[in-house]
């Protein structure tokens, strides 16, 4: 077929074959946009850099991003929040100042294969306050609650390591002074602890080692106490069976010292006290030391009196008379 043949054959019935043309157009496009739908997913936005800045601000009522797909509509039903990803990137600033970023979204491998798809953000940008991005090594502040049991106290604390690395934003990170770690429960303990703990970020501008961990040491000791105890009676130990004592009574007052516990379950009447009369062999008059004895887990702190005088005399023995004398 030659052009003039082709040009005849094409102009004939030339306005029926554009109405069918355009009217198979509007039939392909309402078909498509019969079949194409909108759905709407919230993303969190992400913050890259690949420099030496980083985020100084928060991004606000930005921190998520609403993500607007339309798509045909049985490819769009399967689609989720973890197939979409929005962040921006603030490697492309150098200097430290606000700026305004580009969100961008990066769909998942699978979803470039549906077509057509349409990916938009709401907002499309977002405002951001940028810093030299520094690196600190803080002190951890170890966080201890509770308290031991009855009787016990808190005698001291260590741990290792005693700092954490911190990096972020340099005004935040110079303003912070220390880094806390998650708690340690100590309430009823009666027992030195050890455990190991993390240390805790509640600021999310910056970036704290969460994963290295603190071994932490905690001494629980026993609580001290002491008591006085007056009026004690002295007694004599170890007299010989001749001799008997002729000096007045005697006594002492004590403070005692000791475990909490033990002070409060001593008794007066376990605590003694007396003088050793075993050197003593006739009549007279003896400056004797004198000692106090407790139980077990106490200790005597001070007593009133550290010696005293013992009068002693031979005993007095009369003798029976004869068995006739009594009969007569």
């Amino acid at each position: 077929m030659n052009t003039k043949h082709f040009l005849e054959h094409l102009s004939y019935n030339f306005i029926p074959k554009v109405v069918c043309v355009v009217l198979a157009a509007l039939l392909f496009f309402f078909h498509n946009f019969a079949t194409l739908d909108r759905k709407t997913l919230t993303v969190p936005l992400a913050i890259k850099s690949y420099g030496n800045m980083t985020a100084a601000t928060s991004t606000g009522a930005v921190r998520y991003v609403k993500i607007s797909l339309r798509g045909p509509r049985d490819q769009l039903a399967g689609i989720t929040e973890s197939d979409i990803e929005a962040y921006v990137d603030i490697s492309t600033q150098t200097k430290e100042g606000s700026y305004s970023f580009p969100v961008y979204t990066q769909p998942d491998e699978r979803l470039l294969l549906i077509t057509p798809l349409e990916v938009t953000s709401v907002p499309e940008t977002v405002e951001l306050s940028i810093e030299e991005d520094v690196v600190s090594y803080l002190p951890l502040d170890v966080v201890v609650v509770g308290v031991p049991a009855h009787g016990y106290e808190q005698a001291g604390i260590s741990y290792e390591p005693t700092t954490v690395k911190v990096s972020g934003p340099k005004s935040i990170v110079s303003s912070l002074e220390r880094i806390q770690t998650d708690k340690i429960d100590i309430d009823g303990l009666d027992k030195s602890l050890t455990v190991q703990t993390f240390a805790t970020n509640k600021n999310r501008l910056i970036s704290v080692d969460t994963a290295t961990p603190v071994e932490v040491s905690v001494a629980v000791t026993p609580v001290g106490s002491s008591r006085s105890i007056k009026g004690i009676r002295i007694g004599y130990d170890n007299l010989g069976e001749m001799l008997e004592v002729t000096s007045a009574q005697h006594s002492v007052d004590v403070v005692l010292e000791g475990t909490l516990l033990a002070i409060e379950k001593l008794r007066d009447s376990s605590v003694l006290a007396s003088v050793d009369c075993s050197s003593l062999g006739s009549s007279g008059t003896y400056r004797l030391p004198v000692s106090v004895f407790v139980p077990s887990g106490i200790q005597v702190a001070s007593q009133s009196v550290s010696h005293v005088s013992v009068t002693v005399v031979e005993k007095v023995i009369e003798e029976e008379p004869p068995l006739e004398e009594l009969v007569e």
